[in-house]
């Protein structure tokens, strides 16, 4: 896998690096610089593909961001593994185009393949 680099302008807001404690054997890990980066425009990169994204704000662990095609994506927001999927509404399993920090926060919401399970996962889910 490429790694994956989260920027805006020229600060590095997350990205799959080795140069971290979690690293073994020269694998890469996913490290957040930015813990809460604002408002506005940042780019996802891998290798050659780049993709535009609105940050909405961090809800929980998870970065929420609204991709061009319109969804709203959760990206983990925690050193480790890497994970990025649509947001949905759990209970008509739409993708979410629309909604506040503090809706996404509501419980009626989660990012879609994660485990949510009472207070386990926070809001919009956890990955096992």
């Amino acid at each position: 896998m490429q790694p994956i680099k989260i920027i805006r302008g020229r600060t590095v807001l997350a990205e799959h690096t080795t140069n971290h404690p979690a690293s073994h054997y020269g694998q890469p890990v996913w490290v957040v610089h930015v813990a809460s980066p604002r408002r506005g425009v940042a780019q996802w990169q891998q290798a050659e593909n780049k993709l535009n994204l609105q940050i909405i704000g961090v809800v929980d662990s998870w970065l929420v961001c609204k991709q061009p095609g319109g969804g709203l994506c959760g990206i983990i927001w925690s050193d480790g593994s890497y994970f990025a999927e649509m947001i949905i509404r759990r209970d008509t399993g739409q993708v979410v185009s629309r909604a506040t920090r503090k809706q996404l926060a509501s419980g009626k919401y989660m990012i879609r393949s994660t485990i949510c399970a009472g207070d386990f996962g926070g809001a919009l889910g956890s990955v096992l």
